[in-house]
């Protein structure tokens, strides 16, 4: 059995190329996961799991109202129908459109329904794609809150 000298340093010379490998493969994910953009749901995401049974709570309304809040996706158009019963109280409140592909793009906006509880929304500058919509309102004292998810075309 007759060892040259390159064949005996060949085994160590495969460990070096093998961590050096490892250690670029490794380094390359770390800086690759600093390039990713991550968005939380919302900006204040810990400070509104404080306040996460008012909203249980207020959902809780709104499913026990005889007629829930009904929306209308047509065309640009997004039209709300806020329950009758309610609409002799006044309604105040706000709606929140999440996209949760892009913060960036997050909006809200009041909640101003007409005398006949009816409140259109233009959908026409939004971005197409998947939106969360949450609405929290609140009549005669009483907070509702309602979510959907919807599709813009």
């Amino acid at each position: 059995m007759n060892l040259t000298k390159k064949e005996g340093w060949q085994w160590p010379v495969g460990i070096i190329v093998a961590y050096l490998l490892f250690m670029g493969a490794t380094l390359g994910f770390v800086f690759f996961t600093f390039g990713v953009e991550w968005d939380l749901v919302t900006d204040n995401y810990y400070q509104k799991t404080l306040t996460h049974q008012d909203q249980m709570q207020a959902e809780s309304n709104a499913l026990s109202l005889q007629e829930p809040l009904r929306w209308e996706l047509r065309e640009e158009r997004l039209t709300l129908f806020y329950p009758t019963e309610l609409s002799g109280g006044g309604i105040a409140g706000e709606i929140t459109m999440y996209r949760p592909s892009d913060a960036s793009l997050d909006f809200s906006l009041p909640v101003q329904a007409g005398s006949d509880g009816v409140q259109q929304v233009s959908v026409a500058d939004m971005k197409p794609g998947n939106w969360t919509m949450e609405i929290n309102w609140n009549s005669q004292g009483i907070p509702y809150y309602t979510r959907a998810s919807l599709y813009i075309q």
